[in-house]
């Protein structure tokens, strides 16, 4: 698949998130790859398109291409083609503003690409304050940091806020 999508003019990029235009998988994962596309509102699509297009001489619409992964749609509680063209309208996350503590998991620099492709602001400090739309997600690994966090008012939310926020 790859050599097809070079021959039609395309780059495979790996890991490279900052420049995916189209995201090709066969089901719905939570990765920070996946995340990230959704929160930036990429087509996600199913194998299918790769093969069409190579029929085609040409890259097809991605759009008419999304995706269709009904069982993880109904675990997730959510319709990934719904949930893209929101992310397309208006960023998933933008006027929101977090910090991650350190022992979340996936790592914090992990949740920092889904948090900024989401259009969210992310903090590699606690915020100094509460305020609207600033988080904290933590979890009870980080209970020494937590208390002091808790203390000063700060609205702190566990991992599944951005996890399965976004999916939604």
């Amino acid at each position: 698949e790859s050599q097809i999508v070079t021959d039609l003019g395309g780059e495979v990029l790996g890991d490279n998130i900052e420049d995916c235009t189209v995201l090709v998988t066969d089901k719905i994962r939570r990765t920070t790859k996946f995340l990230c596309m959704v929160a930036k509102g990429v087509p996600i699509v199913c194998p299918a398109w790769i093969t069409q297009s190579k029929a085609a001489g040409a890259f097809l619409d991605p759009w008419q291409y999304i995706l269709k992964d009904e069982e993880n749609e109904k675990r997730f509680g959510m319709k990934l083609e719904i949930t893209l063209m929101q992310a397309v309208r208006k960023p998933l996350l933008a006027s929101l503003t977090m910090h991650v503590t350190k022992k979340v998991t996936p790592p914090p620099d992990q949740f920092k690409e889904i948090i900024e492709c989401g259009g969210g602001t992310y903090l590699s400090s606690p915020p100094a304050a509460p305020g609207e739309g600033i988080y904290v997600i933590s979890c009870p690994e980080d209970k020494a940091a937590l208390t002091k966090l808790r203390r000063s008012g700060l609205s702190i939310m566990e991992k599944e806020f951005i996890l399965s926020g976004i999916l939604k």
